[in-house]
């Protein structure tokens, strides 16, 4: 459990700050969000250590659904503290009806960063 929730945090900081930094174009904040989700392969990566693939997995799952968590609250309570119910209200749903996407994104990376410290740790034993 070592690497789920530093990354997670920090995901999901990058991630809010993108969401807040394009808030006002035209294409949806989120399509810019989605550049920092490689973070997961990092966390992928620092929990395995050259072990098993399965908890990368896991890691990256958790570090991209806490980066989601963290980006959708933020958005929420923008919109809520100034006066936007009604798109206060989409982000919810929005963010409850697309949790599963950051869920497989993030594990297939951090499957990617578990067979890469693999790799890296198997060239230096």
């Amino acid at each position: 459990m070592r690497g789920f929730t530093p990354h997670g945090l920090a995901c999901g900081l990058l991630m809010a700050v993108c969401a807040y930094w394009t808030r006002h174009w035209d294409a949806p904040p989120m399509l810019l969000v989605a550049l920092v989700i490689p973070c997961s392969a990092l966390s992928g990566f620092m929990v395995a250590r050259g072990g098993v693939v399965e908890l990368g997995m896991a890691a990256g799952a958790a570090t991209a659904t806490t980066g989601h968590v963290i980006t959708v609250l933020a958005a929420f309570l923008y919109c809520a503290t100034t006066g936007a119910w009604l798109a206060s209200l989409t982000w919810i749903v929005l963010g409850a009806t697309f949790v599963l996407l950051p869920i497989v994104l993030g594990a297939t990376l951090g499957a990617v960063g578990a067979f890469v410290s693999r790799f890296v740790w198997a060239t230096r034993s």
